[in-house]
């Protein structure tokens, strides 16, 4: 997420807009073939209107974004990153306000899934305040594979390379994980675990 984009131009704002809304729509619903009619289904927004937002587009007008939000997880999570309030979605996180709006959405839809996860998991509880979902992904990946990659949080969440390594960066700072080296490759390692830096 760009810095400052509350004072970004406006033409750029709905860039940002348009590339988040569509990355959160791709987290939301895993192994569904008609993700728009889903969304439309819970949400009551017009398909089509969400299937634009899901090919960029289009931006979604403000009630809309709203609506969406007020609905999944991702949508609120994304919102509060353009604001640059990340520390509010630690507080959501920590009062497992995510857990509880998919709780709803599964009521909602036998359909809904969400990639990556992990709230429910002991592990991603014990991390919770001070790491994203992506990072709480990771780890809790990490307990499964043994090694990982920058490239596999970039892969899975369809984020750039560079947005990766801040995660990982920040579970180095915080030593939740740590950088192995073999020869001309690397990989992480979290609480006795190994994984590969790209």
């Amino acid at each position: 997420m760009p810095k400052n984009s509350k004072t970004l131009p406006i033409k750029e704002l709905d860039n940002t807009i348009r590339e988040a809304l569509a990355q959160a729509i791709k987290q939301e619903h895993l192994d569904v073939s008609a993700v728009a009619k889903t969304i439309a289904s819970v949400t009551g927004i017009d398909s089509n209107a969400i299937a634009k937002w899901q090919k960029q587009k289009s931006t979604p007008s403000a009630a809309h974004l709203l609506h969406f939000s007020k609905f999944y997880p991702s949508g609120l999570q994304m919102i509060l990153a353009i604001i640059e309030r990340d520390d509010l979605w630690q507080l959501a996180v920590e009062n497992n306000i995510p857990k509880i709006m998919r709780d709803r959405l599964e009521k909602r839809t036998a359909k809904y899934k969400k990639r990556g996860d992990i709230l429910r998991d002991v592990t991603a509880q014990k991390y919770a305040s001070p790491l994203n979902e992506r990072q709480l992904w990771f780890l809790d990946m990490l307990k499964t594979h043994g090694k990982m990659q920058n490239k596999h949080i970039a892969t899975h969440w369809n984020v750039a390379l560079r947005t990766a390594k801040r995660d990982t960066e920040k579970m180095l700072a915080a030593g939740y994980i740590h950088s192995v080296r073999d020869g001309g490759k690397g990989w992480f390692e979290g609480a006795g675990i190994a994984t590969k830096d790209s």
